[in-house]
């Protein structure tokens, strides 16, 4: 410990390398300890890393703590329960922050140490379901009720701010075993759902700008609530490379952002890249779509797009003037300027939104973000695994 305050990721071997170059990053604007808790690392695949570098790894520490018989899929492996458990190897902190590996940094604002957090734990709505069902063809209620959620709150666990003394107060090995035996066959989002169970009655609200999710990227809401964090949400990670050449979204952004941290840092990202795999009939399909779309004659596949949008858009913008206005944002957040009607590109498939002017000037000069004074922090050369690892991505998914 070198801070009174840190953060941390669980990954898997396969996504040490962007961890690391996340790490530095971190460290190096928010001057904060970084831990990296790696879980499924081969023997001899570890790095000696200088404590002045304020980046410590963690290998296979925490499985062990976990409770046989979790369940999980493919996106949602047994490690994404990891985390919950981390903050036990770290007590000597005060405060911990969360992030998932798919998670961007791009801002400072060390006022979030102090941000009172009433029931010790911070984190940030799930903008996809402010007033709608994760699952389709179930209303929100029922989806909440099927999975032990009694009010209408949930929350993206992507971001988690924990006060460390009362998170250690929560007997989640009691809890966790008993929750999967109740709601097994409801659970969508597995530990996600789970910790909205758990923490349901003590955990504090904080302003989009801490967790921007993918569900916003097409929501024009940027400018609204410039994001500290930005969180990929979704299946296509930045470091997956499938983004849109011809749109200069946040995707496209996002992942050549990545490239230029990492590269900075000596990490290859092309084992990580997942070309899209599109036959001929798909192809010709996401044309078609996308000529008709210039011609102004949009299929029925992108009027429902955009209908979904401007739903999901208007209840958040209502979301967000409730709640600043109310002041029930714990960290005291209130918009920065209005929401922009920038008008999202049909490429056939999926909505993109050309990135505001602002985003633009974040993620194509990463060398323009704060940086420790020189000389405060060591490099840093992340572990190399004995064998090709698995690519499940850790904690990853939205």
């Amino acid at each position: 410990m070198t801070t009174p305050f840190a953060f941390y990721f669980v990954v898997d071997s396969s996504l040490v390398g962007v961890t690391s170059a996340l790490a530095r990053s971190l460290a190096a604007q928010w001057r904060q300890d970084v831990h990296i808790f790696i879980e499924g690392m081969p023997s001899g695949g570890r790095a000696s890393v200088s404590s002045e570098s304020h980046i410590f790894y963690h290998y296979n520490e925490l499985d062990s703590l976990l409770p046989d018989g979790l369940p999980g899929d493919d996106r949602w492996p047994r490690i994404v329960y990891a985390r919950i458990f981390a903050p036990e190897r770290l007590r000597s902190y005060t405060r911990l922050i969360y992030l998932d590996a798919d998670i961007l940094p791009l801002g400072i604002d060390q006022s979030i140490w102090a941000v009172s957090l009433s029931g010790g734990v911070g984190a940030i709505r799930d903008f996809a379901t402010i007033a709608s069902s994760a699952v389709p063809g179930r209303s929100k209620r029922d989806w909440l009720d099927s999975v032990g959620i009694r009010g209408g709150r949930y929350f993206n666990s992507g971001v988690l701010v924990i006060d460390v003394e009362r998170w250690l107060t929560i007997d989640f090995r009691q809890l966790l075993p008993a929750y999967v035996a109740a709601f097994a066959k409801n659970m969508t989002f597995f530990d996600q759902d789970f910790l909205n169970y758990a923490l349901q009655d003590i955990w504090s609200e904080l302003s989009p700008r801490w967790n921007f999710q993918a569900s916003l990227f097409n929501w024009g809401v940027d400018m609204l609530c410039r994001p500290l964090f930005v969180h990929f949400s979704k299946y296509e990670k930045p470091w997956f490379g499938q983004f849109d050449p011809e749109i200069c979204d946040i995707d496209k952004l996002g992942h050549e952002y990545l490239v230029a941290l990492c590269s900075a840092d000596g990490i290859d990202l092309s084992g990580l890249r997942r070309p899209k795999k599109v036959d001929v009939l798909s192809r010709c399909k996401f044309f078609l779509r996308r000529h008709m779309s210039s011609a102004g004659m949009p299929s029925a596949k992108e009027k429902r797009l955009r209908n979904m949008a401007d739903r999901l858009r208007s209840d958040f913008l209502e979301y967000v003037r409730c709640f600043s206005e109310e002041g029930r944002f714990a960290d005291g957040w209130r918009p920065e300027a209005p929401a922009e009607n920038r008008v999202a590109v049909f490429d056939g498939k999926v909505l993109r939104l050309p990135a505001s002017a602002m985003m633009r000037n974040i993620l194509q000069n990463p060398s323009s973000q704060p940086k420790a004074a020189a000389g405060s922090h060591a490099a840093v050369t992340p572990p190399v695994p004995d064998s090709e690892p698995s690519r499940s991505g850790g904690r990853t998914a939205d």
